[in-house]
């Protein structure tokens, strides 16, 4: 069986459209209140998309999905907790840097209120369902 490092592993931020936006033009992703709450980046998994699109997001139009590359984190900034459901979650203490971000991926709504998820999540929920950080 193939076992992939950490290292390897891309992580997740759900935010809205506006906030990508600003963080083209300042450098780093604007602080959702849940993050400035908690004093770090609430990340996710692949597999934890959906859960919390649906729990945090629910018929929220105009998100985007940015893509967040664990090698691309400074050292040390990334630290794994343990959330209400019993799942291990990634938090990011320190800034968002735009720089750090692969990729965006649109979430849109379908008729019913529900997001859409990019293929590339699907693809790494197959890749890596047991990464627990």
């Amino acid at each position: 069986m193939f076992y992939a490092t950490l290292a390897d592993v891309t992580l997740y931020k759900i935010c809205p459209r506006a906030a990508w936006n600003w963080a083209r033009r300042s450098g780093d992703v604007m602080r959702s209140p849940q993050d400035a709450r908690d004093d770090c980046i609430h990340l996710v998994l692949a597999r934890q998309v959906e859960r919390s699109l649906a729990r945090d997001f629910a018929g929220q139009a105009d998100l985007v999905l940015l893509a967040v590359s664990v090698r691309r984190l400074p050292e040390g900034a990334l630290r794994w907790v343990s959330t209400m459901d019993g799942e291990r979650s990634p938090r990011l203490y320190g800034s968002l840097a735009a720089s750090y971000v692969e990729q965006v991926y649109d979430l849109p709504l379908d008729v019913c209120g529900v997001h859409g998820l990019p293929s590339v999540v699907l693809l790494d929920q197959a890749r890596w369902p047991f990464v627990h950080g």
